[in-house]
C-alpha cells in the first residue's frame, strides 16, 4: 500500500471490508449474499467493551550516549537527559511512551514499516547549538522526524551542508514564533519552489529578513526618541 502511517492502513481496510459487504454475492453455501448473511448475523454479535482497554508492552532500554536505543527492530531517540540512561518503555499498538524514574518524558507513534525511525531533531537542539560543525551531516537532520512542511524543506533545499544549517536555524526560530506559525510560513517557501531559511524569515517578518538577521541572538524595538524625553526632563516638549 502506498501510505504514510498505520492510520492510512486502517482507513483503507475499512474502506475495503464495505466494499466486500456491499458487493459480494452468496459464498460456498450460504443462503444468501454476504450483505444479507450480516444482517441476519448482526443481532448476535458482541457489542464492544463499554470502557477502551488498551494493552500495552512492558519493556526496557539502556540509551546510548548519542541518546538513541532500539526496541522491536526499529531505532529511537530519547531526550537529552536519558542518555546513558536505562529507561522503561509501554509499546502500545499505534504509539511508544518512554519513562525515566517513573515519569514519562516522551511519546510517539510507533513505527510500522521496516526501515523507519523515530528519531526527533529536537532532542538534539543542544548539541547542534554547541558543536555547530556537527550540523553539517547530523543524522537527525538527514533523517529524523519531521512535521511534512519540513520535511518537505529538507527534500527540495539545496545541498546537504546547506540544507542542515538551514533546518537547524528554522528549528531555532520556531522557538520565537511558535511551531504553527513556522510551519504555515515554510509551506508557503516551499510552494515557492526554492525555500530558504532567509525566504520563511521574510514571510514571518516582511522587513526584517536578509542574511545577517540569521545569527541574530536579540532583537531590539524601534522606538521613536520622544518616548525617552521624561528620562530628560523634557516630556513636556516631547524632544
Amino acid at each position: 500500500m502506498d501510505v504514510e502511517s498505520i492510520h492510512e492502513v486502517n482507513a483503507k481496510l475499512l474502506a475495503e471490508c464495505v466494499r466486500y459487504i456491499n458487493n459480494t454475492g452468496r459464498v460456498g453455501n450460504r443462503s444468501g449474499t454476504v450483505k444479507e448473511m450480516t444482517e441476519e448475523e448482526r443481532p448476535f454479535l458482541t457489542p464492544p467493551p463499554a470502557k477502551r482497554y488498551e494493552v500495552g508492552v512492558h519493556a526496557t532500554a539502556r540509551v546510548s550516549n548519542q541518546q538513541l536505543f532500539e526496541f522491536d527492530g526499529h531505532v529511537y531517540s530519547a531526550p537529552r537527559p536519558c542518555a546513558g540512561k536505562e529507561i522503561g518503555l509501554i509499546a502500545y499498538a499505534y504509539r511508544v511512551e518512554l519513562y525515566y524514574r517513573g515519569r514519562r518524558v516522551w511519546e510517539c507513534d510507533r513505527p510500522v514499516f521496516p526501515g523507519e525511525n523515530r528519531v526527533y531533531p529536537d532532542h538534539y537542539m543542544f548539541d547542534l547549538e554547541i558543536k555547530p560543525r556537527s550540523r553539517e551531516n547530523a543524522y537527525p537532520l538527514l533523517e529524523g522526524v519531521l512535521p511534512p512542511e519540513l520535511d518537505a524543506f529538507r527534500k527540495i533545499c539545496g545541498s546537504k551542508p546547506t540544507m542542515c544549517y538551514q533546518l537547524y536555524m528554522l528549528m531555532r526560530l520556531k522557538r520565537e514564533v511558535g511551531q504553527e506559525k513556522l510551519l504555515a510560513a515554510v509551506g508557503i517557501a516551499n510552494g515557492e519552489g526554492s525555500p530558504t531559511y532567509d525566504r520563511v524569515l521574510e514571510i514571518l517578518s516582511p522587513g526584517r529578513g536578509g542574511a545577517d538577521a540569521r545569527d541574530d541572538e536579540f532583537h531590539v524595538e524601534d522606538r521613536d526618541p520622544s518616548c525617552y524625553a521624561a528620562l530628560l526632563g523634557d516630556d513636556e516638549r516631547g524632544t
